[in-house]
């Protein structure tokens, strides 16, 4: 529902239909006020978690549209810093994010994510940040590092890396999160895109469970 000067977003629970939260988020998604049903509010107080975390998918209305309006975009994708730059291995669930963050790790390679990568053009170009959403293999970064590379994750029994393609930019859209249920903050992501495909390279990883993955790396970087 929209009102004057802000979105309410309604959440309900799949199997009853029963609202359980409700947002109320300003246009550019500066503020926001967030009300849980009763139900719903004891429920996270008496999880044992140490923490609060913002349940799914409340974190995404309220994270993604807001980078995107300040000119970041959010990838299903695991991130690497090699020779002091940042690589970015996009993939959906299965692709071997996990997997390929691990081989990563046991060759030293430092890592931003496992999970989820923010990219956003600086006044240093562009650049890729680590998140606080980690995958299987638990890997969360608050680093960053400027962006070398951009790649779609393939499965293989050998290590290889493609030639340079600006058309595997659906590919790796098709990786993002977008809320094309907001068409403006749609739009803006894909004008990121666009600047991305003329400024990165885009290109595949073929990868296999193997040693060497790293050196292979150096040379794109």
């Amino acid at each position: 529902m929209r009102e004057r000067e802000s979105t309410i977003f309604e959440f309900r629970h799949p199997p009853t239909a029963l609202l359980y939260c409700q947002a109320t988020v300003q246009h550019d998604f500066s503020r926001v006020e967030i009300l849980f049903s009763k139900t719903a509010w004891r429920g996270f107080a008496s999880s044992e978690a140490a923490c609060w975390e913002i349940p799914y998918p409340l974190d995404q209305l309220l994270l993604v549209p807001a980078l995107a309006l300040r000119g970041a975009v959010l990838l299903h994708a695991c991130g690497a810093v090699v020779s002091n730059r940042g690589l970015v291995f996009a993939g959906h669930s299965g692709d071997g994010k996990t997997t390929l963050a691990g081989l990563l790790a046991s060759e030293g390679t430092p890592l931003l994510s496992d999970e989820r990568i923010a990219i956003r053009k600086t006044e240093r170009g562009f650049v890729a940040f680590g998140t606080p959403w980690p995958g299987e293999g638990n890997v969360v970064s608050n680093a960053s590092s400027p962006l070398s590379g951009l790649f779609v994750l393939r499965k293989a029994t050998h290590h290889a890396l493609s030639g340079t393609s600006p058309s595997l930019a659906a590919d790796l859209l098709a990786r993002a999160i977008v809320p094309y249920y907001l068409p403006d903050v749609a739009t803006r992501i894909l004008e990121i895109f666009s600047e991305l495909a003329s400024e990165v390279p885009f290109r595949e990883l073929h990868f296999a469970r193997s040693s060497g993955i790293t050196s292979l790396l150096r040379e794109a970087a």
